[in-house]
């Protein structure tokens, strides 16, 4: 047995049996073992009532509120524990960030049967309830194994190798070394993970907690990610600082995504020596967004259709304010579904063009023309 040190609350329960090792879980953790118990199964092989909430001679009764009874036909491991736990709970006490957008902007994000051009990377909190996955992949050094690793639904920054806090956290991990990034994964349940490229690898700085693109890491994902055509878009990410590129005008590409120079190509290019942010169809089109520094939210919309007015044209937003628009503002666009990239605005000759080279928490994006409240939602992430 194990006492519950508050009771003014919910808890989860389950007891495990596995001949006669009796488990006895308190929310998501082994909290007692007895492996000298009853055989249950064998002493009593036909079990003719399940009573929930009262003694088998009904004796004495529980007083409290019971919730989401469950009986498995086999006996769960503390990872089958963990992962019902985190399931069972998150939502309850920590609401997701997708799940708390307004219902036009959920349904264009997450899975709805078909793939949908979305996508949603973050490392400190699941950003979506229905998910269950890890949020980043990890080695130990440039020769470790990569490795998945989960965020805790208390929403610290102690990733580890189990769901709710379970396994191995990063920090004992990695042991000193640096962790390279392997992989970020979607969180939206449309698989548009991040696999990563480049001369380096990106790393988990694990001071702030967010990836490092270094000077060439990237990410690439497979085609058909980003929206494509002239459909409506949002892209929305905090940068951590300004980029570097060499040349007498250093560059940071943010993402991409079309086909080759001048076709449907998008990206989002920083300007380290003006401290700008331009996203650009190469010369068709582009926003500016001055005074760009470190730790600020920046999002890109769009209302597709060949819509030109100021209200669902094309829009960019730098903290949630609407910044001013340079060049010219063709709309109708011809984005293409190959090449996507984050961190790389595009291969020239297979060779890096402009690369990312600065810190990013999270990286989001869907077919869809974010309103103010559903920026600053995801912008608070």
């Amino acid at each position: 047995m194990s006492a519950i040190t508050s009771a003014d609350g919910f808890h989860h329960l389950v007891y495990s049996i596995s001949g006669t090792t009796h488990t006895l879980f308190l929310d998501g953790s082994a909290v007692s073992v007895n492996t000298n118990g009853t055989n249950v199964f064998s002493t009593f092989p036909n079990i003719s009532n399940l009573l929930i909430g009262t003694a088998g001679d009904l004796s004495f009764g529980y007083t409290g509120f019971i919730d989401d009874f469950k009986v498995f036909n086999r006996a769960l491991t503390t990872t089958d524990v963990s992962a019902i736990y985190y399931k069972d709970l998150s939502l309850p006490f920590i609401p997701r960030i997708i799940d708390t957008l307004s219902t036009a902007a959920y349904n264009a994000m997450v899975y709805k049967g078909t793939t949908l051009q979305a996508g949603a990377f973050g490392l400190k909190l699941l950003l979506y309830s229905a998910r269950t996955s890890p949020v980043i992949q990890i080695k130990a050094g440039t020769s470790g194994t990569p490795t998945d690793f989960y965020a805790p639904i208390d929403g610290s920054n102690n990733l580890t190798t189990g769901v709710n806090g379970t396994g191995t956290g990063i920090v004992a991990f990695l042991n000193g070394a640096t962790g390279y990034v392997t992989k970020w994964y979607d969180q939206t349940g449309n698989g548009h993970h991040a696999t990563a490229a480049g001369t380096t690898l990106p790393f988990l700085n694990t001071t702030n907690y967010v990836v490092d693109f270094g000077s060439t890491g990237y990410f690439s994902l497979a085609d058909n990610s980003f929206p494509t055509g002239n459909l409506p878009y949002t892209y929305l990410f905090k940068q951590g600082g300004t980029g570097v590129e060499g040349g007498a005008n250093p560059r940071g590409g943010f993402a991409y995504s079309g086909g080759t120079s001048g076709v449907g190509n998008m990206a989002f290019l920083m300007n380290r020596r003006d401290n700008w942010l331009y996203e650009t169809w190469y010369g068709v089109d582009g926003y500016i967004a001055n005074g760009v520094t470190a730790n600020v939210v920046i999002a890109a919309t769009y209302g597709g259709g060949g819509n030109n007015n100021s209200a669902t044209g094309k829009l960019f937003y730098k903290d949630n304010i609407q910044q001013g628009l340079s060049y010219e503002n063709n709309i109708n666009r011809s984005q293409t579904s190959s090449n996507c990239y984050l961190g790389n605005s595009h291969l020239n000759n297979g060779i890096d063009y402009v690369t990312y080279n600065s810190t990013m928490p999270y990286f989001y994006w869907m077919p869809y023309q974010l309103g103010s409240s559903d920026r600053a939602i995801l912008g608070a992430t």
